[in-house]
């Protein structure tokens, strides 16, 4: 799976203003991981301010359906993407998609699941709206985060104080309900019924 070296050069220009070079690496992994063909019904769920449904609808001739529970973050998205016939949005919750079983080709799910009270359930939602064979992306904030991006929140970890969650010292645990172990993540994935590709 490959993107094709016109998609790589829109791609190159959407990105060259992004500073956070570990999201472009994301943005990267996931695009070339999904290997999005034309018609193809893609999720880009928990969309929050449209990013990668921006990128969707310049890259692919794919049909596209951004969905998020938060409404302010979703009109974000809509201005962002201004009129798109390719678009459809959505505000609902990952936990109960409203949509048909073997409903996506493809499936965007990248730094939201950390912040979804029940995990499981969006999971197996999930699952049920992928098509057998359908790809999903998923990224979540690993639980061994190096020392120096959160020292506070490592050291209180390490005494066994738990963590902050206020804003100022919340550090990588702001807004997240909870961080992922690899294996704990891997487990998750497979009671919810999904085959791991890549890790």
């Amino acid at each position: 799976m490959s993107m094709s070296s016109m998609e790589n050069n829109n791609l190159t220009q959407i990105l060259e203003n992004v500073g956070d070079m570990g999201f472009m690496r994301r943005v990267l992994c996931i695009l070339d991981y999904l290997d999005i063909q034309p018609n193809e019904n893609v999720l880009d769920c928990g969309c929050g301010e449209g990013f990668y449904t921006m990128v969707l609808n310049e890259l692919y001739s794919c049909n596209i359906t951004a969905l998020d529970s938060d409404i302010k973050l979703l009109n974000m998205a809509k201005a962002r993407l201004g009129s798109s016939s390719k678009v459809k949005f959505v505000k609902m919750d990952a936990q109960a998609l409203p949509f048909p079983d073997n409903s996506f080709d493809k499936i965007i799910f990248t730094e939201v699941l950390e912040h979804i009270p029940d995990d499981q359930s969006a999971l197996k939602e999930l699952f049920r709206v992928l098509r057998p064979g359908g790809i999903i992306a998923i990224t979540v904030p690993n639980h061994n985060y190096p020392f120096l991006w959160d020292p506070i929140n490592k050291v209180r970890e390490g005494l066994g104080l738990g963590h902050f969650k206020i804003d100022l010292l919340g550090g990588i645990w702001h807004m997240h309900i909870r961080l992922y172990y690899p294996d704990e993540l891997k487990s998750k994935l497979l009671q919810a019924g999904f085959e791991i590709l890549e890790m």
